[in-house]
């Protein structure tokens, strides 16, 4: 489990496709397709060796990381801080104008949602504290598209809204970083 470079290998997994009829954000589940994938999701990870498997408590993502922790015999770590951005309770712009104001201003919000500058803030809270347990070790976490995005954006800030639309079009999305001692060292898509 452990890597003999002395590197962290940290494996993001976006969700697989969720059945976005259903309207409450933790409860959604993945779609036909997306149970598909999941499972696809565990053979493809079937040679690499994993120390620990995280996600968010949202339904979708748990449900992407099952297939792979039960095919390794392990078991998911819930981790809170991991979960997606809190919706606004009144939205009075469309989605994609929402997300581009955001973007743009990670201090902005709506309403009573969440920026985010704080979705930013704790999800890398949470990744530092994995890292910390795991030192050179292969870890998975079960994610989702405005969080991945926010985590990228904390070690690459140009990513851009090119790049954004890009990665919340695909899941599930897969994106491998790598640390050195806890100090970031590179990413690559790699699903």
């Amino acid at each position: 489990m452990d890597n003999k470079n002395n590197l962290t290998y940290i494996y993001f997994i976006r969700h697989a496709e969720s059945d976005y009829s259903v309207k409450d954000s933790k409860a959604r589940p993945l779609t036909e397709q997306g149970v598909k994938d999941a499972q696809e999701l565990a053979a493809r990870f079937a040679d690499i060796p994993v120390a620990e498997i995280y996600s968010s408590p949202y339904k979708r993502a748990v449900d992407t990381m099952t297939p792979i922790a039960d095919t390794k015999g392990m078991s998911t770590t819930i981790v809170d801080d991991l979960r997606e951005r809190e919706s606004d309770s009144v939205q009075t712009i469309s989605t994609p104008e929402l997300i581009r104001k955001q973007w743009n201003d990670f201090t902005y919000t709506l309403s009573d949602g969440e920026n985010y500058k704080s979705v930013q803030e704790r999800n890398i809270k949470a990744l530092q504290t994995i890292i910390g347990d795991n030192k050179n070790k292969t870890i998975l976490i079960g994610t989702h598209g405005i969080a991945l995005c926010t985590i990228i954006h904390y070690f690459r800030p140009s990513i851009d809204e090119v790049e954004l639309a890009y990665i919340l079009k695909k899941m599930p999305y897969l994106l491998l970083m790598k640390f050195s001692d806890g100090e970031f060292q590179s990413m690559e898509e790699v699903m």
